[in-house]
């Protein structure tokens, strides 16, 4: 992210899971075992609650596959002052109240999967009877992201144990008749509260955010109106993928393009170009009036005081249209992009992954931009739980109505709640997102609202924080944020004066 001290993001990702079907009838094994298996118990509630992400290969920069019993007992890569198996932590993560996997915006695992898991995993994860794979079916639950191929779902923080996502699970498979038997066992959720904050709902369908109603509906532009054009990770001009190197955590690099617009340019969609989503945490989109560098290469730790987001991507958002009568405003048509990487032991590989744009020169009659909310001036204390931090955005410039489209909530690891309120001039107010937040599982949300003069907006982040020393605002994974990233129109409307290394902030204080 431009790397200021706002952008450790975003983006950028739990992976969306389904459920492990029941299945009517008993389990089919494997005839024989030539190395150790999972039981087939074992494997069906991975596949169905974890492998999206924990697959083979990995995806969402996942830092070990889930596949094979072999790779339950490695060793796990991450914490390596405290060692430890990978099977071992998997079985504090699944328990883990502040940071659960699956993530709580996720399906949780059901009290009969958890109580399999904890039966096997207190038995150090003995091999077993493995499951006879069948043809899988696609899972029609999840949406696409956009025309991509890939899933919503989620980025991780490098956590060799966390188990989130899922693929298909062998059909005819009763999860609760194998090798690992049931126990007893609960669900994990998230609960407790810090003064002056209120209880956070842990499961999304108990915390649904109210629809907007409006004109303002996105709407996918025809090719006809598009000249496309591509911002992606590169090596150098020729455009050869880039060379990710091995190892490599909290590693962000800068991608600059140059497209030399002639005149006002509008952008009508974004979508994402996935690559090597192994290794991918997100990215994020910028324009700027100039560059003080030369490309393709540059540095993400510069600060450019004419940079202005306009769009980025982690898994578990999704690629998104402005309506019909709005376009994105791109500036002089200097881009750069910034793709955060996760390798963690792992060899070098390689990365072409980026973001496909719609462009447009017969603009569009109302032109839209990102603006930034929230707070950069906060600190976590140690031991917290529940823990909120509230600002307030007042526009400082509005002539006329603003109307927001869509808002994206963004913290780090510690983050478990957003909360974004219009409080009205006539002192009601309207509840806009009130939403479980993941790291993991970063989602974007639809708005379409009006505010108006003398209206303004209240966002909310909470944290739990399990550390024993505060934390406090920053670009790596462990540091934090509070930004709700908010694309409205008229561009740069909804602005105020708060001091800031970034364009069209409307920042408040906690």
């Amino acid at each position: 992210m431009g790397r200021t001290i706002f952008v450790g993001l975003l983006v950028i990702a739990g992976c969306t899971p389904i459920d492990s079907p029941a299945g009517a009838g008993k389990p089919k094994k494997t005839e024989s075992v030539t190395t150790p298996a999972l039981p087939c118990a074992v494997d069906v509630i991975l596949r169905g609650k974890c492998q999206l992400c924990h697959g083979n290969p990995t995806q969402f920069t996942a830092p070990m596959s889930l596949t094979t019993w072999d790779e339950l007992h490695a060793p796990a890569l991450e914490h390596p002052e405290t060692p430890a198996l990978v099977y071992e932590r998997m079985a504090q993560r699944i328990h883990d109240v502040l940071r659960p996997m699956p993530p709580r915006d996720q399906p949780q695992l059901t009290a009969s999967e958890l109580s399999t898991l904890d039966i096997w995993l207190g038995a150090q994860a003995p091999h077993g009877e493995g499951c006879v794979d069948e043809p899988s079916t696609p899972n029609t639950d999840r949406e696409p992201i956009a025309d991509s191929g890939i899933r919503h779902t989620a980025p991780h923080d490098a956590g060799p144990d966390s188990n989130a996502g899922s693929s298909s699970p062998p059909k005819n498979v009763n999860p609760n008749d194998a090798s690992a038997q049931a126990g007893a066992g609960g669900a994990n959720d998230s609960s407790g509260g810090a003064s002056g904050s209120t209880t956070k709902p842990t499961n999304p369908d108990d915390a649904a955010t109210p629809t907007m109603t409006g004109v303002d509906v996105g709407e996918k532009p025809d090719d006809s109106e598009c000249e496309y054009i591509e911002i992606r990770a590169r090596q150098d001009e020729s455009g050869a993928p880039f060379q990710v190197p091995a190892g490599a955590s909290d590693f962000y690099q800068c991608f600059l393009y140059d497209m030399k617009f002639d005149g006002p340019t509008q952008a009508l969609s974004f979508e994402t170009v996935p690559d090597n989503l192994n290794v991918v945490h997100h990215w994020l989109l910028r324009t700027a009036d100039r560059i003080d560098a030369t490309g393709p290469l540059i540095t993400c730790d510069a600060t450019y005081p004419t940079n202005k987001l306009i769009a980025g991507w982690a898994p578990g958002s999704s690629d998104w249209y402005p309506p019909k009568d709005v376009g994105i405003d791109l500036a002089r048509g200097i881009f750069y992009i910034e793709v955060h990487y996760n390798n963690i032991g792992k060899p070098a590989t390689t990365d072409r992954s980026g973001v496909r744009i719609c462009t447009t020169k017969k603009l569009r009659p109302k032109t839209a931009s990102v603006s930034w909310l929230g707070t950069q001036l906060f600190s976590i204390p140690a031991k917290a739980s529940n823990y909120d931090v509230t600002s307030r955005c007042r526009p400082q410039r509005q002539t006329e109505d603003i109307h927001i489209l869509r808002t994206w909530p963004h913290m780090h690891g510690l983050g478990n709640h957003a909360r974004m309120v219009v409080d009205r001039s006539d002192r009601t107010n309207q509840v806009v997102i009130d939403q479980p937040f993941a790291f993991e599982s970063q989602k974007a949300y639809d708005t379409p609202l009006t505010l108006k003069a003398g209206d303004s907006i209240t966002t909310t982040c909470t944290f739990n924080n399990p550390n024993d020393q505060a934390v406090g605002v920053g670009t790596r994974s462990v540091d934090e944020m509070c930004h709700f990233f908010v694309t409205a129109y008229p561009a740069y409307a909804l602005t105020n004066d708060a001091p800031s290394t970034e364009t069209g902030v409307c920042l408040g204080f906690p």
